[in-house]
């Protein structure tokens, strides 16, 4: 898995995120949400600046299979809901929140998410620690929330 991770941090950009993507479509990530296989499962590629702002060396952001599983249990998420991570990122608004997290809100059918990013101590690698339904004062009180830090 490292190689292969390592593979896509050096891929140019749009290649990297086209083969998460695909990976995301695949048995293997069906049977890692589910707790079938163990261990961290790559779902969307960092923008590098972002990335940068977290303190992650890793473009490639990763979901470990007991995250996946919790948040399946608390939130009833499915699947699809981890697939469009990729697209949360892109379009969503993004707070920096400590030296290694950011927190970020966006829109997907019509439904306001919450998506919390860590980066590891060494900085080798990217986390998904949150991602669930949010509200809209949840969004505002980021917005006035002078320990939080807008990323553009």
């Amino acid at each position: 898995m490292q190689a292969m991770l390592r593979a896509l941090d050096e891929a140019p950009l749009e290649r990297a995120r086209a083969l998460v993507q695909r990976a995301l479509t695949s048995w293997r990530f069906h049977a890692h949400v589910s707790g079938q296989r163990k261990g961290d499962y790559p779902v969307a590629v960092l923008d590098p600046k972002k990335a940068a702002t977290i303190g992650s060396k890793s473009r490639i952001l990763l979901l470990s299979n007991e995250t996946a599983i919790e948040k399946r249990r608390k939130h009833k998420l499915a699947v699809e809901d981890f697939q469009r991570i990729q697209a949360m990122l892109d379009k969503g608004r993004w707070f920096r929140q400590k030296e290694r997290n950011a927190i970020l809100f966006a829109e997907n059918d019509e439904e306001l998410w919450r998506i919390v990013i860590k980066s590891t101590g060494d900085g080798k690698e990217a986390f998904v620690k949150t991602l669930h339904r949010s509200q809209e004062r949840q969004l505002r009180n980021a917005l006035r929330n002078p320990n939080l830090t807008p990323i553009q």
